[in-house]
């Protein structure tokens, strides 16, 4: 094995808090009925190979190309049970999926080029998903079997890193993802594509990277969503590990 090579295991742990609002509490247009749920746990576990095809040179970027494979350990979203507000006018789910529940695979390639202290990135991925089977597809009372297909994504994203010293660099990044519908097929039943599902989603993120040691880094991250289909925010935190 050479340096061109790099191999990577991703295990996320997820905890989310998510709150849903509805108008009606008490049939007043005026007052909310609101309900909390949060949950944590293992996520979707991924494994990706990094192969770079050229290195920078005065005239070309470092090119890399790579192939990601995600595994649904998490938990999934299909057949969690619902609830009813007091009122009837809010359902929402009793727990939190912290994983797709299919499997997935990507690739595409990364291209840097270094303007010292500044490296240029711009990264352009095509995701599939599998589609998979479940004994029950809604969270209404009794089973709903039936096959999912989450459908295909493509994303790309551009961005600048520069190095604040030896040990520190910053990076703020422009990321863009279009997928397109879900279809769901009831058992005996035929295809049916689920409205609503071609999302866009884009985000501005800033972000940091510290070297803990020679092996360890830590890497921060802040988005910000920038169109409907996207979360308000998002923080990452990740400890990258190099053997």
């Amino acid at each position: 094995m050479n340096q061109d090579w790099q191999f990577e295991i991703g295990v996320p742990y997820m905890f989310r808090w998510t709150q849903y609002d509805s108008v009606g509490e008490g049939n007043s247009s005026q007052r909310y009925e609101t309900a909390q749920v949060d949950g944590g746990g293992i996520g979707d576990v991924s494994a990706a190979v990094y192969y770079r095809i050229n290195a920078e040179s005065n005239d070309w970027p470092d090119w890399v190309w790579n192939l990601r494979l995600r595994a649904p350990t998490g938990k999934d979203p299909f057949g969690i049970a619902l609830e009813t507000s007091e009122f009837g006018n809010l359902t929402y789910p009793t727990e939190v999926a912290t994983g797709s529940g299919v499997w997935g695979a990507s690739t595409g390639f990364s291209l840097a080029k270094t303007f010292d202290p500044a490296i240029v990135f711009f990264n352009l991925n095509y995701g599939w998903t599998r589609e998979e089977e479940f004994d029950d597809l809604s969270g209404n009372p009794g089973l709903s079997p039936g096959k999912i297909d989450l459908g295909d994504y493509l994303d790309y994203s551009l961005g600048l890193a520069f190095a604040v010293s030896e040990r520190m660099s910053l990076a703020m990044s422009f990321n863009q993802r279009f997928y397109t519908k879900t279809k769901q097929q009831p058992l005996g039943g035929p295809w049916e594509k689920i409205p609503r599902t071609d999302t866009n989603t884009a985000s501005l993120g800033i972000g940091a990277t510290i070297a803990l040691s020679e092996n360890l880094s830590m890497v921060t991250s802040i988005g910000a969503g920038l169109t409907e289909d996207s979360p308000d925010y998002q923080i990452s935190l990740r400890f990258p590990y190099r053997f």
